[in-house]
């Protein structure tokens, strides 16, 4: 696994975060933070501790699109989760809320893709769509520097062009 987590970070040519959701084991998670891995894709409050008390420093992103105003809170107050995902301007409007309008965010907003190779496709569950995207992004823009853009192909994706 080390191997594997050193060639991908050589390999590809952007940030590597490592969902934890995919295996929250405590030996996956030190294993890959040993080998350099330290940015993980939190979904849950409980995803954010584990990975707080295994890698203090790690950088922490919560993905999950949709997320209580206390998980937010607890998130960037306790634990100095910096990275948030939204798929909605309501969602925005509950980060900024919940961290006080807080101006040291990373912003990013989940877009709807077509992800029919999927075993458990996602569309329709969550994502901006192309007509809202847009829209979300400039207000999310207005409230920080830093922005992304993110996707889901969907989960047991078996098409390789996903």
């Amino acid at each position: 696994m080390t191997r594997a987590a050193l060639w991908f970070q050589a390999n590809f040519p952007g940030d590597v975060l490592y969902a934890v959701k995919a295996n929250p084991a405590a030996w996956v998670i030190e294993t890959l933070a040993d080998a350099g891995m330290t940015t993980f894709d939190v979904a849950s409050e409980p995803e954010i501790e584990l990975v707080r008390e295994l890698v203090p420093d790690a950088t922490l992103a919560f993905m999950h699109p949709v997320k209580s105003r206390r998980a937010i809170e607890n998130a960037y107050v306790n634990h100095g989760c910096r990275i948030f995902a939204l798929d909605s301007l309501a969602e925005l409007d509950k980060i900024m809320e919940s961290t006080k309008g807080a101006r040291d965010l990373t912003l990013v907003v989940r877009l709807a893709v077509d992800n029919s190779g999927a075993v458990l496709p996602l569309a329709g569950k969550f994502g901006a769509s192309t007509f809202d995207a847009p829209g979300i992004l400039a207000e999310a823009r207005r409230k920080t520097d830093r922005l992304g853009v993110s996707f889901h192909v969907g989960s047991q994706c078996m098409d390789p062009n996903s």
